[in-house]
């Protein structure tokens, strides 16, 4: 906004928060590497987050993430724990697809599935085995583009 003080302009930026509830298919989904298990979850999405297990560590403390076909994770695809690991979408209107698969090797040893057409409760913070959800980018939200229930 900007605010006129004895006729000068004073300008003042405002940060938009970080969405913290997924409301429609988004472009990106950022999560946080975790040092969790299948067993760490907030919540199953009605069964729909699935965690398989694919053995045990390499001992290297590094972790390789890649995802299906029609999601792309962010050119770097080595992490630590704690590391930010963005998801994005080539679906139509480069949306992320209703089910998400990401496969972890190295360190973390471990193939997950989520709902992420925000169908089934998905929201900052969740924890989802080894990744934590931390903000959604790129959707786009009118009336004409929420996504129906899948």
């Amino acid at each position: 906004y900007i605010e006129m003080i004895n006729n000068t302009a004073s300008y003042h930026c405002e940060e938009e928060p970080l969405p913290v509830m997924c409301v429609c298919r988004p472009v990106t989904i950022e999560f946080i590497l975790a040092d969790g298990g299948c067993d760490d979850y907030t919540h199953n999405q009605n069964g729909d987050f699935v965690c398989t297990p694919m053995g045990a560590s390499d001992g290297t403390g590094l972790t390789t993430v890649t995802s299906e076909a029609n999601n792309i994770v962010q050119a770097t695809s080595v992490f630590s724990i704690g590391d930010p690991v963005t998801v994005s979408g080539r679906g139509p209107a480069g949306k992320i697809p209703p089910t998400t698969r990401m496969s972890f090797r190295g360190h973390l040893n471990f193939d997950i599935a989520l709902h992420t057409s925000c169908s089934e409760l998905i929201a900052a913070g969740d924890l989802f085995g080894p990744v934590q959800v931390v903000t959604f980018g790129g959707a786009n939200c009118d009336a004409d583009n929420l996504d129906p229930a899948d």
